[in-house]
């Protein structure tokens, strides 16, 4: 099987896949659904909305119509997770009002990133924005200060999670509040482990945060050009493009704030080393959104790259772990050291990941007693994913994207070898 067959998957996935992208980048209004699914492929956006947060974005699309082509299970649960992110928007931004007042009487500069500023400022509901938790960029040095603020505040950690910072992390461990049940995040840096300084972004988004009136209280978000970069480092080098397709949604939305401003996007981009990331980005909503997005694109990517990103983003939750495993098998390190980090990996696992393997709540008392279960169940995917010549070929193709999307020549340039040892 080729690179190009493992990129883009079957060809009925294909097709749903790419309908659910032009719903996705059709921004800032949904455009009305244009062609017939078959209940197959019905099955497959519905699994893939629920699984990575589109439920409320395809509610706004169903509502575009034409209300006959939805299934109407699809619209249901659809409006249901509307309803449901609306209620839970007012408890977030009562705990951004707080949790921002708090840092500010304390001096602490800060600013909301992500799904925080994008649902206040950017959607046109906050709604069709669901945040998993509150991501805070503070000052490096006042990072532990903040999250004593938080313990102070009545946020505690996740149970089964460590309070105790990691060293060199770029994040404290997440807090949850048992009452509002909001979880918070407070970043030192943007990213870790990568070959990539995240110190000068980080600079630019704690400098050029912008005030928002939440309940007329002043709370610092993440400016637009800023923002957009950071999300090009969180789905390019640090995720490669595994993160999940609302993403695409993200990026589409900021786009289509002020249109005008997509040529200083692609500018800041490459003044932050992150142009080869706009430019598949760029790519992306050209193929699948108004061609107002592709306005000042950078030189153009190769659509086997497109292909490949695309088919990456709408991988499920599972597969994307599964993928990473095998990935870190195929990197080229030391075989000690990749066998050191897996170790690490498998000596700390999270309640979330028990909790996928056995079945049971991540809240459950009994769930870690599920951790024999986990490592037979991560062993058995290694194992299998290292002898599978369509998992260890995927891999490669997710290295070689990670690759060109770490150098820092010309967005578009490839040469003939590269090209050879690709197809």
């Amino acid at each position: 099987m080729t690179t190009e067959e493992l990129s883009t998957g079957e060809p009925d996935i294909v097709a749903a896949r790419n309908v659910l992208f032009d719903l996705l980048c059709c921004a800032p209004s949904p455009a009305p659904l244009r062609r017939e699914l078959t209940e197959e492929q019905w099955l497959w956006i519905a699994q893939t909305a629920r699984d990575h947060r589109l439920l409320p974005l395809l509610h706004a699309a169903a509502r575009a119509g034409p209300a006959d082509l939805w299934p109407d299970q699809l619209i249901e649960q659809a409006e249901a997770s509307y309803r449901t992110h609306s209620m839970r928007w007012l408890t977030l931004q009562s705990a951004m009002r707080q949790i921002g007042t708090r840092l500010t009487e304390a001096g602490i500069g800060y600013v909301f990133l992500k799904g925080a500023t994008l649902a206040s400022t950017v959607y046109p509901e906050p709604a069709l924005r669901p945040l998993r938790d509150l991501d805070i960029l503070v000052e490096e040095t006042r990072a532990i200060d903040a999250q004593g603020l938080l313990d102070e505040m009545g946020y505690r950690p996740l149970p089964g999670r460590s309070a105790k910072p990691k060293a060199g992390h770029y994040q404290l461990p997440a807090l949850h509040h048992l009452g509002t049940r909001v979880t918070v995040e407070v970043h030192r840096s943007l990213a870790s482990g990568l070959a990539y300084d995240p110190a000068p972004l980080a600079q630019r988004l704690l400098a050029s945060a912008q005030d928002h009136n939440i309940a007329n209280r002043p709370i610092l978000l993440a400016e637009p050009a800023a923002l957009y970069c950071h999300l090009l480092l969180h789905a390019g080098l640090k995720s490669t493009f595994d993160c999940g397709p609302l993403v695409v949604a993200d990026i589409a939305f900021l786009h289509a704030l002020d249109p005008s401003q997509s040529a200083r996007f692609g500018e800041v981009a490459e003044e932050f080393g992150l142009a080869r990331s706009h430019a598949l980005f760029t790519a992306i909503l050209a193929r699948h959104g108004p061609i107002a997005h592709a306005d000042g694109s950078p030189t153009a990517v190769p659509d086997r790259l497109v292909d490949h990103a695309t088919a990456l983003l709408a991988l499920p939750s599972e597969a994307v772990r599964n993928r990473k495993l095998v990935r870190n098998l195929r990197q080229g390190k030391p075989l000690a050291s990749k066998l050191l980090g897996m170790l690490r990996l498998a000596t700390r696992p999270t309640r979330a990941k028990i909790a996928v393997a056995t079945g049971a709540r991540p809240d459950s008392r009994f769930v870690l007693l599920g951790y024999p279960i986990w490592l037979v169940d991560r062993a058995w995917h290694l194992a299998t994913g290292g002898a599978d010549a369509d998992r260890t070929a995927e891999a490669d193709a997710d290295l070689q994207l990670e690759d060109w999307l770490a150098r820092s020549d010309a967005p578009g340039a490839i040469d003939a070898d590269e090209e050879s040892r690709r197809r």
